[in-house]
């Protein structure tokens, strides 16, 4: 009898490999969706109603399983390499390997770029609300030196003292500019008084233009200097008594000849010619943003 019974179970089970059910039909060229075997090597699931609970309305049975379709490609792909010499076939190995790897490091390049874009992106932003805060910080800070600058120079300091110094040369000699060194040949016809003041001023406002640059300048100092018309990007030359001796010829040259075409080189008006050049230089300068540049007044 249980002879009998087997052969019956094995004439069902052959009977069900061959019916195909609807699902499989639809899905039979689907080569995306694989099911894993069981444990008996067939290719679909076998449900247990007693274990998963029999079949209702509330609990539907599971849809009938899928047989996994062999992969033909995948097949002819390993007969059609196994075909190749061993050569050709250390190249392709070797080829492929490079390939993955590649693959692997582009892949996790990206993903340190997408990372890193989106620290730059808050770093941005955080600099942009810092420069915001620095515009307004500045502007307060602005209106206030505005205001309390001449109250500030009461102060009895050695920046106040340095300042009223300069504030009487400009009173003086109509300008508060100085080139950082000074030469025999900026001092000269000059007392031993004067060539003091000329070296000490110089010195000190060039301390006040690396502050400046380096932020470290008070306001209420930036609009005090400023008031005085203080150059804080000079060009060369010990001051505007200079230039305005250079324009002065300038302007002789141009009444005798028509023109301000003065050639650098050779002939009398070879140091205006060379003068010349450089203010047309620091002219275009001026233009392009660039230092040294010709001041707006000049």
């Amino acid at each position: 009898m249980s002879n009998t019974i087997s052969s019956d179970v094995d004439d069902a089970l052959s009977a069900s490999l061959k019916r195909k059910a609807p699902e499989e039909e639809e899905h039979e060229h689907d080569d995306d969706e694989e099911v894993p075997p069981n444990d008996d090597g067939i290719g679909f699931k076998v449900h247990d109603d007693a274990a998963e609970g029999a079949s209702s309305p509330t609990n539907p049975s599971p849809p009938p399983a899928r047989r996994r379709k062999t992969d033909s490609s995948t097949s002819q792909k390993k007969q059609l390499f196994d075909q190749l010499n061993p050569d050709d076939k250390r190249r392709f190995t070797a080829a492929d390997d490079r390939r993955k790897n590649n693959d692997r490091a582009l892949m996790a390049a990206h993903a340190k770029l997408l990372a890193a874009k989106q620290e730059l992106s808050k770093a941005q932003a955080k600099i942009n609300e810092a420069k915001k805060e620095y515009e307004a910080t500045s502007t307060t800070a602005q209106e206030n030196a505005e205001e309390d600058s001449e109250a500030l120079l009461l102060e009895p300091s050695p920046w106040n003292a340095y300042y009223f110094q300069l504030k009487a040369f400009h009173d003086r000699e109509g300008h508060c500019n100085f080139k950082r060194s000074v030469t025999d040949a900026d001092l000269e016809n000059l007392t031993e008084e004067q060539a003091k003041e000329i070296k000490t001023l110089s010195w000190w406002t060039w301390r006040q233009r690396k502050y400046k640059r380096r932020g470290e300048l008070e306001q209420h100092k930036i609009l005090l200097l400023t008031k005085l018309g203080f150059i804080w990007d000079p060009h060369a030359g010990p001051g505007p008594g200079k230039w305005l001796k250079n324009y002065a010829l300038l302007k002789e040259f141009k009444e005798k000849y028509g023109h301000v075409k003065v050639p650098a080189k050779g002939g009398e008006h070879d140091k205006l010619g060379s003068w010349m050049k450089t203010q047309i230089t620091q002219y275009r300068n001026a233009k392009e943003g660039k230092l040294p540049a010709l001041s707006e007044e000049r």
